[in-house]
């Protein structure tokens, strides 16, 4: 979650995150784009759509 009101700068950096690592990110800043997804607050289905990216990026460990 990157907020504006929070910082001028979100914590991924592309220079020091890989941006595989990431599903996604929820942000109220209308111009941010990053090489992952990014959804806006106003979007009304986010929590749903990152759900789904989450579920089907899950691995299944071993026992």
């Amino acid at each position: 979650m990157y907020r504006l009101a929070a910082g001028p700068e979100p914590l991924f950096d592309p220079a020091v995150h890989d941006p595989g690592d990431w599903v996604a990110m929820v942000t109220d800043h209308t111009k941010y784009r990053a090489d992952f997804p990014v959804f806006r607050f106003s979007d009304t289905a986010w929590l749903v759509t990152i759900a789904n990216l989450a579920w089907d990026r899950a691995k299944i460990l071993p026992p």
